[in-house]
């Protein structure tokens, strides 16, 4: 992806995190690209509610994730997010939360398709 186009969905999420109560994001109004030097940066947002915020996990990015986006609708707003499946491909860790999540996420699938991981 484009250096400029990155910085500039950077800017878009920074602004809109910077809209949660306590306005922590905004600090992160001036930095740029805030996963440098190598986009393996997380940011983690204390705010009101706690936001954790990659470029990558597990070896996936926009690029290998954009296809598992779907829309849901909340007060006919369009809100765009990751599907289970696409949620399962960031969870292949071995960190004990990505092991429990997984696992999580597995049963939801298996509830949604009975013939999931058959």
């Amino acid at each position: 992806m484009e250096v400029r186009h990155w910085v500039e969905i950077i800017k878009k999420w920074v602004f809109a995190l910077s809209q949660l109560p306590d306005k922590a994001a905004k600090e992160l109004d001036n930095e740029g690209n805030v996963f440098c030097p190598d986009d393996t940066m997380a940011v983690r947002i204390n705010d009101e509610v706690t936001i954790d915020v990659l470029p990558a996990a597990c070896g996936e990015n926009w690029e290998t994730l954009k296809t598992h986006v779907e829309t849901i609708h909340s007060d006919g707003i369009g809100i765009p997010v990751l599907s289970i499946e696409g949620l399962l491909l960031t969870k292949q860790g071995s960190w004990p939360k990505d092991q429990l999540d997984r696992s999580v996420l597995e049963q939801a699938l298996k509830k949604r398709d009975p013939e999931y991981g058959l």
